[in-house]
């Protein structure tokens, strides 16, 4: 199997064109691998000592060496015998190589000429060196054409050759190398004028100007081609460049070129532009704006800065402003600014600074996203005059600043309990965030609270969170100044007092913040009302005569209503007949009774919904009673505007003084009123 690169048999005249009877020198052997690229002798040691055999048609073949030599190759010398294109080979080792010599010139050789664009830089700059190549002939095309160009010392082919070529074949600038070949070239018969030297210096401005990518000619040239290959110098002193002489196949050699001279000046000290923003403010509120300002300076005494540019993308979540209030002396000199509405990106162009020079730029920005905005520019660039008319680039270090972007504080607020009886007090909670994606602090906080008619406050002033607590009766409530840490709450309350029946929504103030802008508001709900209390009261079973019976008292509140305040007083009332029931025991938890008048009192909160515990009375049944009696209970204030009696019927078995009514006896008796 065959592997590239690998060795290749190659059969090469000095000159493609000779005279009728002229002589040109052949090389055959292995200097170069089938990919072009050159071989070192001492890799050669296998083909070393080969026989090689040249052979030729049209001419003869005179002092050919046996073997290949130690150097790769074997000469010989080719001597025409006729007029035409003749045949030279070489046969080694059952290769076979070919090249065509043409004997006789049928046409003028074409002629080159050279410059460098610009003709002058500095150390390692960069020139296009540009050949244009002309042929002389009306009627003859000329193909084969080549010619080698050995660069100066200190200058090379640039790393981007921006080689550049319509006089067809392959053009060898490999970058780094200090040479430049043409091989293989084709131009047909001119038409016109030839162009002379000021054509081609046009030809290698327009093409230096308008595009440095290699040209791939659709057609062959006529009268004239242009190659331009990059080349980049790297010692100072003037560069003295003539090609070597330029052939073709029929015409033989023809002249070397002019010589081109670039001359090349040490890089001047001149020190780059310098950037330095900054924001107006250290932060802004979302949906704040501020203005961010540039100042540009060009720190040479003597050397003046001109084209200068920079770039500005900004970071997300800090767009240009509308209007974006673009202005600055920077403006005033000239820059050209591109900075729209609701864009990241801010442009500047165009500006020229004299030596010890500033100019500054500002451009309004708004925050639409919280967080730190870290903005870094774009480097600065210009350029200065070197002192040859030359103009160098010159890049300086990017500016950055940072600005944050404060999301408001939020609020919320509770009532405690939320259901109070009138006259009496609840804690009204307020609680203001600082948001956790925040960086800083909010400074600055504060906010306002009208209660609703029906609810008040009392006079008061304290110091909350850092800041400012106020309350001032009947109903206003405010705080100002007050600062909550990053990720932090400030929470406090104050006192308000029910003092009319009803249903109240509390709506505060938008909260803000200095720094952080405003954010929403808060609401609350409160119920006023009176208790509605409810008393039960039971025995169980009948009650025997001469024996004892108990009573069961409850009082309870209901579930809608308000909370009791004051005393709740429960009044029992004995069955108005003759030899009533005889009263021996009162008592509950919690409750303090009178057995003498019948009465129990206790002055603790009855939430809505909840009971006290029972009342338990304990009564002597007479021998003598009445078979059916009504025992009655009555609960009244607890803030309860009304009084609520209930009626026990109680019977009464055996032997004894009835009423002879009738009733239906009941072993279960369970008596309510509400």
């Amino acid at each position: 199997m065959i592997t590239s690169p690998s060795l290749t048999l190659t059969i090469t005249p000095d000159s493609v064109s000779i005279p009728a009877l002229g002589s040109t020198g052949l090389t055959a052997g292995f200097l170069t691998d089938t990919v072009g690229g050159s071989i070192a002798a001492a890799n050669l040691t296998a083909v070393t000592g080969l026989p090689v055999t040249f052979g030729a048609t049209g001419g003869n073949i005179t002092g050919a060496d046996p073997t290949i030599q130690a150097s790769g190759a074997a000469s010989a010398t080719f001597t025409s015998t006729a007029t035409g294109i003749d045949t030279a080979t070489a046969a080694v080792d059952g290769a076979t190589a070919t090249t065509n010599i043409q004997a006789g010139v049928t046409g003028l050789p074409p002629s080159i000429s050279k410059l460098f664009l610009p003709d002058t830089i500095q150390v390692n700059g960069t020139s296009l060196l540009s050949f244009a190549i002309t042929n002389p002939n009306s009627d003859v095309t000329l193909t084969a054409i080549q010619f080698t160009d050995a660069l100066p010392a200190g200058l090379v082919v640039a790393s981007s050759n921006l080689l550049s070529n319509d006089c067809g074949g392959t053009v060898t600038a490999v970058p780094g190398s200090s040479s430049i070949s043409l091989s293989g070239g084709i131009v047909a018969p001119s038409v016109g004028l030839r162009p002379q030297p000021s054509t081609l210096l046009g030809m290698a401005r327009r093409r230096f100007g308008a595009s440095r990518s290699a040209l791939s000619p659709a057609s062959t040239a006529t009268g004239a081609c242009f190659i331009s290959v990059a080349v980049v110098a790297s010692a100072t002193g003037v560069k003295n460049n003539t090609t070597g002489p330029i052939s073709a196949f029929e015409s033989g050699a023809g002249a070397t070129s002019n010589t081109a001279t670039l001359t090349v000046n040490a890089t001047p000290v001149v020190a780059p532009p310098t950037l330095a923003k900054s924001f107006a403010a250290a932060s802004i509120p979302l949906n704040g704006t501020t203005s961010l300002v540039f100042t540009a300076t060009n720190p040479n005494s003597t050397t003046e800065l001109i084209n200068m540019s920079f770039d500005d993308m900004l970071p997300s979540g800090l767009l240009v402003a509308s209007p974006n209030n673009v202005g600055g002396s920077c403006v005033a000199d000239g820059a050209v600014v591109t900075a729209n509405p609701g864009s990241n990106d801010i442009n500047v162009t165009s500006f020229n600074l004299p030596g010890s020079s500033n100019c500054l730029l500002s451009v309004d920005v708004v925050g639409t996203i919280s967080g730190v905005k870290n903005n870094t520019t774009g480097n600065i660039s210009g350029s200065f005059d070197d002192g040859t008319g030359t103009f160098v680039a010159t890049t300086g270090a990017p500016a950055s600043a940072s600005i944050v972007v404060v999301l408001p504080p939020s609020i919320s607020k509770s009532f405690n309990p939320t259901l109070i009886a009138p006259g009496t007090t609840t804690a009204l909670t307020f609680t203001i965030t600082n948001p956790a994606v925040n960086p800083v602090a909010e400074s600055g906080v504060a906010f306002s609270d009208t209660l609703p008619a029906g609810l008040t406050v009392g006079n008061s002033s304290a110091t909350v969170c850092g800041g400012t607590l106020t309350t001032t009766a009947p109903t206003a409530i405010a705080l100002s100044g007050a600062t909550i840490a990053i990720n932090s709450q400030c929470v406090f309350n104050v006192t308000v007092t029910g003092a009319v029946v009803g249903n109240y929504t509390n709506i505060t103030g938008a909260v803000s913040s200095d720094n952080g802008g405003t954010g929403n508001t808060a609401t609350a709900n409160l119920t006023v009302n009176n208790a509605t209390l409810n008393i039960t009261k039971t025995h169980i079973d009948d009650f025997e005569r001469g024996d004892t019976g108990t009573y069961t008292i409850t009082v309870s509140n209901s579930a809608s209503a308000g909370p009791t305040t004051g005393t709740v007083t429960v009044t029992d009332t004995l069955p108005n007949v003759p030899h009533t029931l005889v009263p021996i025991a009162l008592s509950g938890m919690g409750w303090t009774c009178n057995l003498g008048t019948l009465t129990c009192t206790r002055s603790d909160v009855l939430a809505p919904g909840a009971s006290y515990p029972p009342i338990t009375l304990k009564v002597k049944v007479p021998q003598n009673i009445r078979a059916n009696v009504t025992n009655s209970a009555t609960v009244s204030g607890g803030g309860d505007p009304n009084s609520h009696t209930v009626n026990d019927p109680t019977h009464i078995e055996g032997d004894g003084e009835g009423d002879g009514d009738g009733e239906e006896r009941n072993r279960h008796h369970k008596h309510r009123h509400t």
